[in-house]
């Protein structure tokens, strides 16, 4: 197994270079030899998605001073074995068919990152981490992820909820997703959740598959209220050498 791979989207997007650390169990030796030879290859930033029950990777990524900026958790489901009758379709669930995202949609797209890993390293800067959710919005309605997009518009044609999703092989993957601050606990997301369900198994797909933060308490909470289980936790360390 190769032990790290430069990452050219995001050394390009950063304007600095980004590498990514492939083995997810290391001791602070192995670890420390892989970040000094990045650094002699002019990387500046480094991720690594580490086994969170391995001690010694936990212990290796503290000792070297890596920030830990996400617990990414994993959650999946066999939608044909979740009772979908449990939940109602909601008719303002709209697939969104246009090109360009409004205002009101980059907001939500901003908001979808508030526990990611890109906001909560302070390195980063909020100029470069509201960028970076303008731009992921704008290649999921262009098509570029290949799934497809629902919004939920409030009584004057606002949109206050979104969530979008991308085909990886058989699997039905989460991408985006937020509702409006103002709008949330008023089942918003859910009726966006539940159509997303019923689009899939209505196009051949029966499995899904949603990544957040173990931070975002309100997502983890809703996905196992759905059925989903948490098959991986990964906690990620960024090291900036």
């Amino acid at each position: 197994m190769k032990k790290y791979e430069i990452l050219p989207w995001d050394t390009q997007f950063f304007g600095f270079g980004v590498a990514k650390i492939v083995p997810s169990r290391l001791t602070a030796d192995s670890l420390g030899k892989i970040l000094k030879q990045l650094k002699k290859e002019n990387i500046s930033l480094v991720y690594w998605p580490s086994d969170i029950n391995d001690e010694k990777s936990q212990e290796a990524g503290r000792k070297l001073g890596g920030f830990l900026a996400d617990s990414k958790t994993t959650f999946f489901a066999d939608l044909t074995t979740l009772d979908l009758s449990r939940f109602k379709r909601d008719p303002n669930v709209q697939i969104y068919s246009k090109s360009h995202p409004t205002k009101e949609m980059e907001d939500l797209a901003i908001a979808c990152g508030r526990y990611s890993r890109f906001h909560q390293d302070p390195k980063i800067g909020e100029a470069k981490y509201r960028e970076l959710y303008k731009l992921w919005l704008k290649k999921s309605l262009a098509g570029i992820t290949a799934g497809c997009f629902w919004v939920y518009p409030n009584k004057s044609g606002k949109i206050i909820g979104m969530l979008s999703m991308k085909i990886i092989g058989d699997i039905v993957d989460g991408d985006l997703g937020a509702v409006n601050k103002s709008e949330r606990g008023k089942g918003i997301g859910e009726a966006l959740f539940v159509e997303t369900f019923y689009w899939s198994l209505e196009n051949g797909y029966k499995y899904m598959q949603l990544i957040t933060q173990g931070r975002n308490k309100a997502s983890c909470s809703l996905y196992k209220k759905f059925g989903f289980e948490i098959v991986k936790v990964e906690n990620f360390y960024h090291f900036w050498i």
